[in-house]
């Protein structure tokens, strides 16, 4: 049974834009939303179990969000400090 499961670590590094800048609520929204999209599809696809989604976003002189997942079920967590208003985010 121990041989039929595998564990694999998924990274990737994403870019929003917006054409009007954003509050630092609206960036939160956007990841949590991401986060529970992802957690979603997982489970639909057949993956009952997600372990941990997580992602940091970076910001120019050292603001940032992070946003974390552990279940479809529950709602995604997001913290840290809001970026400004801004126009893109790197995820």
């Amino acid at each position: 049974m121990a041989d039929a499961l595998t564990l694999e670590p998924y990274a990737a590094a994403l870019r929003w834009r917006s054409r009007q800048h954003a509050a630092g609520s609206d960036w939160e929204e956007l990841l949590a939303g991401f986060a529970r999209s992802l957690a979603r599809r997982a489970v639909g696809a057949g993956f009952p179990l997600i372990g941990h989604i997580k992602g940091l976003a970076l910001e120019p002189g050292g603001r940032w969000l992070r946003v974390s997942v552990v279940s479809a079920e529950r709602e995604p967590s997001v913290g840290g400090a809001r970026p400004h208003r801004r126009t893109e985010l790197v995820f």
